[in-house]
């Protein structure tokens, strides 16, 4: 199959045209290029040694898989009885055959004549960068593959690989050459063989790609490979993040990455034990080996087993010296608070804090919390969590987090405008009642409101006024006015007074004209702006001294 997480509008066109190019055939007759008695192995299709366009014909071999699932159906793949490495091969039947592919089952003993090697990669702009194709056989051009079923057998075992063990071949340094030629050729002796795999780390849930149809789900495993199904529906498989499989069985493709498809639910087998999982719960050296322990791709640090969450690796101590390293934050301080400014001015990458009091919450658009690391807010030292989904019903202002770890990074992280610096894939330490952070005071509406001057004050709690605040306007926001200067207040920290029927008229806001406002500053990235964010009614009140 061509789908994987790559496949795009344009992917989806490629196949279609080239689908349609295929010359219409007589399914049952015409023996084609090979001929009667040129029959060659599958191990001298799958070897280097034969080049591409060469004629193909097979005798005797056994199916393994039919791709009778989901839109794009008709693939089979095939192995010689005696099994072994690159001893199986994709058979891509032009359109006139699909019907009779369909039908085959796994055992059928076949002959396949009027084939020609391919090794089938995309060109142009889509062309994979590896430079690694994937060996299939198809129709001869100018002639007519047939497809004779001969007999009944038994599929070869499945052969028996270790992802764990070829995803540790995997060099993040040759990522631009496929993770290395020992890598590579690792998975490429599989292509095409019915293998089952074990040390398997699921480590997502199935996710959609492409245009999203029924066989275009897949998750990442270990080995740095993915788990597809093109074959049979993966969604009912009940894997989430870090599902240890005990076994996986399927047949191995490649399509930019090295791809297993189990051909039904019984060749995912749950509840395995031996998985391997890259973080200081099973021993520093995990994070400070140089080695891909878990088969993702990432090696120690690159590794967000060892970046974030509970189970970080934070070394011997957070202080000093190279604690930037994994869960480290370089200011993790020793009475326990750590600054938040490291990430918003210097970090990109995992920051471990101590103890952060939420500020803010936002369960609208922009799921996440605000937090301080002191209770005196300061410039510079508060931070937006971005969770994805709503918080936890225990993140409310006023909450303390006696720690704090997650990946800190600029967003958006394209274009030329403003950044705001979020912290994600965040994980909370114990979570208790806190104090309440007080107020930045002495910041201008004019600083606030300026990109660069204001910039260290987003993420912090802040009190502005008097300011005169006009009337509500287009995406619930209200202009604050000071003099000759303005910031827009929003109300994007769970603070609903947009959906009433105005500024002046819903009993959970005063009037429009002279208020004090406290809220926490945002910048909103959509129309490159500072943005003041109050939490309830009881951060806007009436003042005097507006002019």
């Amino acid at each position: 199959m061509r789908n994987t997480t790559f496949l795009v509008a344009t992917l989806s066109m490629f196949f279609a045209c080239r689908s349609n190019n295929e010359q219409p055939v007589d399914a049952t007759s015409g023996d084609g290029g090979g001929g009667s008695g040129g029959f060659v192995t599958i191990q001298q299709v799958q070897s280097s040694s034969m080049p591409p366009g060469t004629p193909v014909s097979l005798q005797g071999v056994i199916v393994t898989a039919v791709d009778a699932f989901g839109t794009r159906q008709g693939d089979i793949w095939v192995e010689e009885p005696g099994g072994g490495p690159f001893s199986g091969v994709l058979i891509f039947p032009p359109a006139a055959l699909q019907a009779t592919a369909v039908a085959l089952q796994v055992g059928d003993i076949i002959t396949l004549t009027g084939g020609e090697k391919d090794d089938f990669a995309l060109t142009g702009s889509n062309a994979d960068p590896t430079g690694r194709t994937d060996t299939e056989v198809e129709q001869i051009s100018g002639g007519k593959m047939a497809i004779t079923v001969t007999g009944q057998g038994t599929a070869p075992a499945p052969q028996t690989i270790d992802l764990t063990a070829i995803g540790k071949l995997y060099d993040p340094a040759q990522g631009s050459a496929g993770g290395g030629a020992a890598f590579t050729a690792a998975w490429q002796m599989w292509e095409g063989v019915l293998v089952t795999a074990t040390n398997v780390d699921a480590f997502g849930a199935p996710k959609t790609f492409g245009s999203g149809g029924a066989d275009q789900y897949d998750l990442d495993i270990s080995g740095d490979g993915e788990l597809e199904g093109s074959l049979t529906d993966i969604t009912m498989s009940g894997i989430k993040v870090d599902t240890c499989l005990a076994t996986l069985t399927g047949v191995v493709d490649y399509f930019y990455n090295f791809l297993i498809y189990p051909r039904s639910s019984s060749d995912i087998a749950t509840g395995g034990a031996s998985c391997v999982f890259e973080n200081a719960a099973n021993g520093s050296a995990y994070c400070t080996d140089g080695i891909d322990n878990d088969g993702n791709g990432f090696t120690d640090c690159a590794d967000l087993g060892c970046e974030v969450g509970s189970n970080a690796y934070v070394g011997t101590s957070c202080v000093g010296t190279g604690t930037a390293t994994c869960g480290c934050s370089t200011n993790y301080a020793t009475n326990g608070i750590s600054s938040t400014n490291t990430a918003n001015a210097t970090t990109s990458g995992p920051v471990s804090m101590g103890t952060v009091y939420v500020t803010g919450v936002n369960t609208g658009s922009s799921r996440g919390y605000w937090v301080s690391d002191s209770m005196a807010a300061q410039a510079g030292h508060g931070g937006f969590v971005f969770t994805s989904s709503t918080p936890p019903a225990s993140i409310v202002v006023g909450a303390e987090l006696a720690t704090l770890q997650g990946l800190a990074g600029p967003f958006p992280t394209s274009g030329t405008g403003a950044k705001l610096v979020e912290i994600e894939d965040a994980t909370a330490g114990t979570i208790t009642t806190g104090p309440t952070v007080a107020p930045i005071t002495n910041a201008s509406v004019a600083t606030l409101a300026d990109l660069t001057a204001g910039a260290t004050y987003v993420n912090t709690l802040v009190t502005v006024g008097p300011v005169t605040a006009g009337a509500l306007g287009a995406h619930n926001q209200i202009t604050l006015t000071s003099g000759a200067n303005t910031l827009t207040m929003d109300d994007d920290a769970d603070f609903g007074y947009g959906f009433g029927s105005g500024l002046g008229s819903g009993s959970d806001v005063p009037p429009s004209g002279c208020i004090t406002v406290t809220g926490v500053l945002e910048l909103n990235t959509t129309d490159n702006i500072h943005t003041l964010n109050p939490r309830g009614s009881a951060d806007i009140a009436t003042a005097t001294g507006c002019n």
